[in-house]
């Protein structure tokens, strides 16, 4: 079954979430449980379609979000205008669909879309994470790590996160 996630990563940690929520593009959410934890915020079977779960881990912010919300829309640009990293990220293991939007300093740096095994969008220049044959699976979850300060697979099930539903 595999990962079906929508997501968003920053190098930074805030203080008002509903805030940044509304400047990421996700739009205005309500908070709905703050004794969440991470497993929950991974399980696309469990979550709602306007759930977003936050979960700060290491120097970073991990958002996780339900399908009703216009993943188009949703941006790291704005806050990583002040120096910080950020990317926006499908993971669809069942449908073998997958891409990342990374950007720094504000500026998109990096577009990479995957639909069944075949590249559909390359746009900017290779990170230096990407290695010759690395799957945009382990792209993503390794951009996770290095965004955050903390690798993906390190992060424990009951971590701590918070649940918000979109108004």
């Amino acid at each position: 079954m595999g990962f079906n996630v929508l997501g968003i990563v920053l190098s930074k940690q805030f203080k008002n979430k509903t805030e940044l929520c509304k400047n990421l593009g996700i739009g205005e959410v309500e908070p709905v449980d703050s004794n969440a934890v991470f497993e929950e915020a991974i399980l696309s079977y469990s979550m709602g379609d306007d759930d977003v779960y936050i979960t700060e881990v290491g120097n970073g912010t991990l958002i996780t979000f339900g399908v009703e919300i216009d993943y188009v829309k949703v941006t790291a640009k704005s806050s990583t205008a002040d120096g910080g990293k950020g990317m926006t990220f499908i993971m669809g293991d069942s449908v073998g669909l997958y891409n990342l939007f990374y950007s720094e300093d504000g500026k998109g740096l990096r577009s990479l879309n995957s639909a069944e095994g075949k590249i559909t969008d390359n746009r900017g220049n290779r990170l230096l994470i990407e290695t010759e044959g690395k799957d945009i699976s382990v792209i993503i979850f390794d951009l996770i790590g290095e965004i955050t300060g903390v690798r993906f697979w390190d992060i424990e099930p009951e971590h701590p996160a918070q649940l918000f539903r979109r108004k």
